[in-house]
């Protein structure tokens, strides 16, 4: 009934079961003092619900949640045909987010999909369309770029992911997939990679985008330093064994400065000969090698000390007491000869100047005294001193006379 004062608008409850969508009713109005009107039919309707405003849809996993779904009231998701695919129901006694598993083939990226509320009492609400987006793959962390194996290893890679290796134009250089059911770490060969070359790697997981781009610098193996050298300061050339095919010996000076270089060019790992040039060897001089393999960094340096041959020890040794001289044969080109008392004293000396091998004479200063014992020794150009030889100094025996008088009467013997 209209209590106030004037005309108004009348609102009745309706108890018990309430009023269904699409129940006819008829209604009537019974002024005082007048008879009821005739019956107004009318057919129930509801209101509708709000439509979804926060809606993402993921096809990395299948679902799409829907946000800020009142209590009680049902989510509809809807594929580009207009078929149901998911649904569920804030089953909650407040406003909640609502997460819709989409079974069958699920979703796609990119996919369409349109969702509705349908609250207690009201109408489904119209649709709101969302598109489906995967999860990115994690970028890759561990990577090792080896420029001498021409391979990338990508460190814990979940199953079934690929691997992309990129150049830094952007170009794919090699691809593998870790086909295994665990995660695993996966090797990528590359071929031609080189020594501090930037790659980019990223890992695109099942289901999921391509990863970020993760940088990494190629970087080659380091090659083993030399063990066995022999550096020979008489011959000017240092020895290398065991050098790999194709590896390079650098033979350096103490103050950094390569003093000569050669490669082993055979197929098979050989012993190298580096001749030093117009740096000439000097004996127990220190140096430094390295070996450089192919497609390797060049090894730490060794060092080595180089050490002359030792000359050979005279044979031919005549020492003279009436002279004072020292003869020592067979005397190479260039070499010298020393002599020395029984003390060790040097008493004399005398070098070959001719060019080719000879007798060499030393004059001995302070004089020879027959029997005297002295020790003769040579040292070629370029090696050490030889041992010692040792020779007795003998006087010459004199001429014989040979007119000779003897005389009985004067008791007299003349030698002429």
């Amino acid at each position: 009934t209209n209590n106030g004062g004037s005309t108004a608008d009348v609102t009745v409850n309706i108890g018990g079961a309430g009023l269904t969508v699409g129940q006819v009713i008829d209604a009537t109005i019974t002024e005082p003092n007048k008879l009821e009107s005739t019956k107004t039919p009318a057919t129930a309707a509801a209101d509708q619900s709000a439509a979804p405003v926060d809606v993402v849809a993921n096809s990395t996993i299948d679902t799409v949640v829907v946000g800020d779904v009142p209590a009680g009231a049902t989510v509809n998701i809807y594929n580009g045909s207009g078929t149901v695919i998911g649904t569920a129901t804030n089953s909650g006694g407040s406003t909640a987010d609502v997460t819709v598993n989409i079974g069958g083939a699920g979703l796609t990226v990119g996919q369409v999909i349109d969702a509705t509320i349908t609250e207690p009492n009201k109408l489904e609400s119209t649709k709101t369309p969302a598109t489906a987006v995967a999860d990115q793959s994690a970028a890759p962390v561990d990577v090792v770029a080896n420029s001498t194996t021409d391979t990338v290893v990508v460190g814990d890679v979940p199953a079934g992911a690929t691997v992309k290796v990129y150049d830094t134009l952007g170009n794919v250089i090699g691809t593998v997939t870790n086909n295994s059911v665990s995660t695993e770490d996966v090797t990528v060969t590359i071929t031609g990679l080189t020594e501090n070359q930037v790659i980019d790697v990223t890992i695109t997981e099942v289901d999921k985008l391509e990863s970020d781009k993760a940088s990494f610098t190629a970087l080659a193996d380091q090659s083993a330093p030399p063990v066995t050298v022999v550096a020979n300061a008489t011959t000017d050339t240092i020895v290398v064994d065991n050098v790999p095919a194709g590896a390079t010996v650098n033979v350096y000076g103490k103050l950094g400065n390569i003093l000569g270089t050669a490669t082993n060019n055979g197929a098979v790992t050989d012993s190298v000969t580096v001749t030093i040039g117009s740096n000439d060897l000097v004996h127990t001089q220190a140096i430094d090698v390295t070996i450089t393999e192919v497609s390797k960094l060049e090894s730490v340096k060794v060092e080595f000390v180089a050490l002359a041959d030792q000359s050979a020890a005279p044979t031919d040794v005549t020492a003279n007491a009436t002279t004072d001289t020292v003869v020592v044969g067979d005397v190479p080109a260039g070499a010298t000869v020393t002599i020395y008392d029984d003390n060790g004293t040097e008493i004399g000396t005398a070098t070959n100047n001719g060019g080719s091998t000879g007798d060499v004479t030393v004059t001995i200063p302070g004089g020879l005294t027959d029997g005297q014992v002295v020790d003769a020794t040579i040292t070629e150009v370029d090696k050490l001193e030889s041992p010692t030889k040792d020779a007795t100094a003998t006087s010459d025996v004199s001429t014989a006379p040979t007119d000779v008088t003897a005389n009985a009467t004067t008791d007299t013997v003349v030698v002429g």
